[in-house]
């Protein structure tokens, strides 16, 4: 997903995030592990998927602020 070569910007270490979707401003903290994992990020406000990713990496995000009201986060 194009999603997350913005987030390996951040490598291994910690960073800011926009949901494209809604808005949404995550922190995300980016760390090595020894297995190689699939896993994928929903944004706890709109509910879709920030990213996924098939990697060596742990990635964690952490919601920092709700979208302001005059954003649309209602589209389906």
């Amino acid at each position: 997903m194009l999603v997350m070569a913005r987030i390996w910007e951040t490598a291994v270490g910690s960073g800011d995030f926009t949901c494209e979707s809604c808005g949404a401003l995550y922190s995300v903290h980016v760390e090595e592990t020894l297995v190689q994992d699939r896993s994928s990020a929903h944004c706890e406000v709109c509910g879709r998927i920030m990213a996924d990713w098939q990697s060596g990496h742990r990635v964690v995000f952490v919601l920092k602020e709700r979208p302001g009201p005059d954003r649309d986060d209602t589209e389906e």
